[in-house]
């Protein structure tokens, strides 16, 4: 459990990175914390969580809201979006973070996406909406909506994952709370969250390579190390047939074991003879 919570928050952290938002890696941490807190199934339990100042420091708060903001920033289109929190609020209100992370599964990638099975589709994102925020109307008697029994609309927001009737406060309404009691002003740094990520905090300069960018160059060149390796062996092979290898070429073409057994000149001789043998035998397959 701990090796797949591990890899689902390292996910969600790539996944972020990769479009841009990055976080510190000192979030880390506090998003594990955070996993902890959604596990807890009452508000009790919740706020007693929150309130534990050896288990939630000042530290893992800011992080929260930077992870919060972020996340807001993946979610919400940058020039059309009108400041909707929809998307964080109910990804953060589900049992786990494994949902948040196959939510963003598709920009992840790395060695972390085949931990997480499967992305999520719209018609799933709707489901869950549905499980969250609809309110059954008692016209609509016992029929599902879009496949989910009407037993469980608008249930996943409850306490004791549907089971209670009070509303189970959401992780990131509770570190709000808490920043607000503990009297720690992260409005004053709000647009130092926004631009983290993008100007340098020394220089105030635009960082010009982005995270996506040296992946993307890191895999640019595995790639072109692969081609470059393709035409090697190919021109090798091609020198082999038409006899055009030089003597240092074959040398480094001879086996350790055969370089054991005999010396490197023996060896070369004999790599030469094998090549005059497949030259005159093509020529007397071509000839009949």
């Amino acid at each position: 459990m701990v090796w797949y919570r591990t890899c689902v928050v390292r996910a969600i952290h790539e996944a972020l990175a990769f479009e841009g938002h990055r976080l510190p890696d000192a979030v880390v941490p506090a998003l594990k914390k955070l996993w902890l807190l959604m596990d807890v199934a009452t508000n009790l339990g919740r706020v007693a969580l929150v309130h534990n100042r050896d288990y939630f420091a000042d530290a893992d708060l800011e992080g929260l809201v930077l992870f919060m903001v972020k996340l807001d920033m993946f979610f919400m289109d940058p020039v059309d979006g009108m400041g909707e929190t929809c998307l964080r609020e109910l990804m953060l209100g589900q049992r786990s973070l494994a949902v948040l992370g196959k939510c963003l599964v598709e920009g992840a990638g790395g060695k972390y996406k085949g931990t997480l099975r499967a992305s999520l589709t719209q018609l799933d994102v709707l489901r869950m909406w549905i499980r969250y925020e609809v309110v059954v109307r008692p016209s609509w008697g016992k029929r599902s909506l879009f496949g989910v029994p009407s037993k469980e609309i608008g249930k996943g927001c409850l306490e004791g994952w549907g089971k209670g009737t009070a509303r189970l406060r959401r992780p990131d309404e509770l570190v709000l709370a808490e920043l607000v009691k503990r009297e720690i002003h992260v409005e004053e740094r709000f647009i130092d969250m926004l631009v983290h990520g993008y100007v340098d905090p020394v220089t105030f300069k635009d960082i010009e390579e982005p995270y996506i960018q040296r992946a993307e160059k890191r895999m640019e060149m595995g790639r072109q190390w692969v081609v470059e390796e393709k035409r090697r062996r190919k021109e090798t092979m091609r020198q082999e047939v038409t006899g055009e290898m030089d003597e240092k070429s074959l040398r480094r073409m001879v086996t350790p074991g055969g370089a054991r057994r005999q010396s490197v000149s023996d060896a070369v001789g004999k790599r030469k003879a094998d090549m005059v043998g497949i030259l005159v035998n093509r020529g007397r397959r071509a000839s009949m």
